[in-house]
């Protein structure tokens, strides 16, 4: 609430992977934009396999892909693609 008040912007990483949670997240701040970073489940357990001792277990990729509920109101971005890709696209359509 205090970004807003101050009409500054923040980035917030988090899965939300159900719409109940998307809610919640802009509850009372209709100026807040998702962006959800589009995958097949290939790539993301590559990616986790690659990343040693890292906290998640890609045992638990396959839940959080069933849990998944597609957002309906969200900027769609590969993350196939490389970092500063990403970045570039999310900045470019939404004008920032």
């Amino acid at each position: 609430d205090s970004l807003v008040a101050q009409n500054r912007s923040a980035i917030l990483g988090c899965s939300a992977l159900k719409e109940e949670y998307r809610q919640r997240l802009r509850e009372g701040h209709p100026e807040v934009e998702l962006v959800y970073l589009t995958a097949d489940y290939s790539l993301i357990h590559s990616r986790i396999a690659a990343r040693p001792g890292h906290f998640f277990k890609k045992d638990l990729l396959k839940s959080q892909f069933d849990d998944l509920e597609e957002p309906r109101r969200a900027l769609s971005v590969s993350a196939a693609q490389r970092p500063d890709q990403i970045v570039e696209e999310i900045v470019r359509r939404l004008s920032l």
